[in-house]
């Protein structure tokens, strides 16, 4: 019943908080220009994409450049890792990192070609709560994978269904 309660009032939030949420750097509200995307080895993941703050990154299955997916009240889970200049690679990432503008006129960093994300739910760096998370968005049921430097998906999500219908 309490986890009922709290996915309830998870997604109330959620609902909410609509409008759009840029982010630079995997981080909301971090004030550079340019992104950079890092690689830090997690526990039972692997080696994953981290902003430059140390926050994992993420990509929505379904989605790839010039077709999102995620907007309006989603980015305000899913922040997108957003910049004006080109991004740079870290030590130990590769791939291809590009840029694509958003719908509402940003720029969003991509890697491999699928935009890249924050979770508003990862607190501390090297967290993958949102790995393996599904939900439905625009009437497409689509899942949540934390960004691999390899660029594969990781195998193993550290979350279940968190059921957001965006």
């Amino acid at each position: 019943m309490r986890l009922l309660v709290v996915g309830i009032g998870f997604a109330f939030l959620t609902a909410a908080c609509g409008g759009s949420a840029a982010t630079t750097n995997g981080k909301p509200g971090s004030g550079s220009a340019t992104a950079t995307v890092a690689v830090r080895q997690v526990a039972g993941v692997g080696k994953v994409l981290t902003g430059r703050d140390g926050h994992s990154l993420y990509f929505l299955d379904h989605e790839s450049s010039g077709h999102f997916l995620c907007t309006g009240a989603c980015t305000s889970t899913w922040p997108p890792l957003a910049a004006t200049g080109s991004p740079v690679a870290g030590p130990g990432l590769s791939g291809t990192l590009g840029m694509v503008m958003r719908p509402d006129g940003t720029q969003q960093v991509t890697f491999q070609g699928h935009p890249l994300y924050a979770f508003a739910h990862d607190s501390a760096p090297g967290q993958t709560n949102g790995n393996g998370i599904t939900g439905t968005f625009q009437g497409v049921t689509a899942t949540w994978h934390v960004a691999t430097s390899a660029g594969a998906v990781a195998t193993s999500p550290s979350s279940g269904s968190g059921g957001y219908g965006y």
